[in-house]
């Protein structure tokens, strides 16, 4: 239901998923990743996503208001950002568009009330596999991994990937001319800022 209202080829961050239970929250977010990806969305890989809070100044544990989630999306080169939560048997997700920070979507779902969804059937078998990288999204993702964990060289060889499959892909510049200013290669850097500038002001 959530798919159908995205367009395939669009990247997506899946932000949160509020419940009583981590394990079921992580469940949901990883079933609803893999029902993206089946649909030909491509999802940012949430264990980026310490680091990306890290780095924009956020606590993991806040709730993020509609600006800071997108600020989260813009640093992951997504446009949409998806959050949800399971309160008092109410299952509710939240689409923003990047471009407008604008509510696409709230879905309300009564598990309660709607036979389609019995408690049990929220545990069924067959989390989202790991998958590698086909898509400039994913190598990013990819990219930020490596350069959260120090290997810059690595980094740079998936952000330049990235770049190859999608030449407009804003996010990719930015974060290969940081590696490249942190390494003392200005040059470089202050080439990819410009490709950025270009890219942002055509």
């Amino acid at each position: 239901m959530i798919a159908e209202e995205l367009q395939p080829g669009s990247r997506v961050v899946i932000l949160a998923f509020d419940s009583s239970s981590d394990d079921f929250s992580g469940f949901i977010m990883e079933e609803l990743s893999g029902a993206l990806f089946d649909r030909g969305i491509d999802v940012a890989d949430r264990q980026n996503l310490a680091y990306v809070y890290q780095e924009l100044d956020f606590r993991i544990s806040e709730n993020l208001s509609d600006e800071n989630a997108q600020a989260v999306g813009s640093f992951l080169g997504a446009s949409l950002v998806i959050s949800g939560e399971l309160s008092d048997h109410r299952f509710r997700i939240r689409i923003i568009n990047m471009e407008g920070a604008a509510l696409i979507s709230v879905l309300h779902l009564d598990e309660r009330n709607d036979p389609a969804m019995p408690a049990a059937q929220w545990a069924r078998s067959g989390a989202a596999q790991q998958r590698e990288p086909q898509s400039p999204g994913a190598f990013l993702d990819r990219g930020i991994l490596f350069a959260s964990q120090g290997d810059y060289d690595m980094a740079i060889v998936e952000f330049s990937q990235a770049i190859q499959l999608n030449p407009n892909f804003a996010a990719a510049y930015l974060h290969r001319a940081n590696v490249y200013f942190d390494q003392g290669d200005f040059e470089r850097a202050i080439a990819d800022y410009e490709a950025l500038l270009w890219i942002s002001n055509p």
